[in-house]
């Protein structure tokens, strides 16, 4: 195996394990929020504790400057807040409705969606015979996920 290959896989690990760790503890504390109250206030505190996190994170880490990167993105930036939104808001009701084993279900989804429409489709990204033996693990997952999930078998 190729080291410099190996190192820069190492890091990506690290950062999706971290990312996969943040997602666990969202996905707890939403599990322990009030399933009673109203998703749009909990979907706020969120948002306003990603918000106050990211203009600290900004604040400490900015290489840019923040009204060139607003100026030129904004339009992205409108709609990556409206996919986050939709994404909390219904991690909301398939948490609260399903419980959190159904992430299971959720994450192959976004893995089949972000893969195959956003990297091949629209960003005409390039796949290989290993990420198309991994799409079809995904679905063999939603599907024994399904079968997991029909309590009468």
């Amino acid at each position: 195996m190729n080291k410099e290959w190996l190192a820069s896989f190492g890091l990506a690990l690290l950062i999706a394990s971290a990312g996969a760790s943040g997602n666990a503890f969202f996905a707890w504390c939403q599990r322990k929020a009030m399933a009673d109250t109203s998703p749009l206030v909990f979907v706020a505190m969120v948002a306003a504790t990603y918000l106050f996190g990211a203009v600290v994170t900004v604040a400490v880490l900015a290489r840019v400057n923040p009204g060139q990167v607003t100026v030129a993105g904004w339009q992205w930036a409108v709609g990556g807040g409206l996919g986050l939104y939709i994404t909390v808001l219904c991690f909301y009701f398939l948490y609260t409705r399903f419980g959190t084993a159904y992430y299971a279900l959720y994450a192959v989804l976004a893995i089949l969606t972000t893969t195959l429409y956003v990297g091949q489709v629209v960003l005409r990204e390039p796949i290989n015979r290993f990420h198309l033996i991994s799409i079809a693990l995904a679905i063999g997952a939603v599907v024994t996920f399904s079968l997991a999930s029909n309590r009468s078998i």
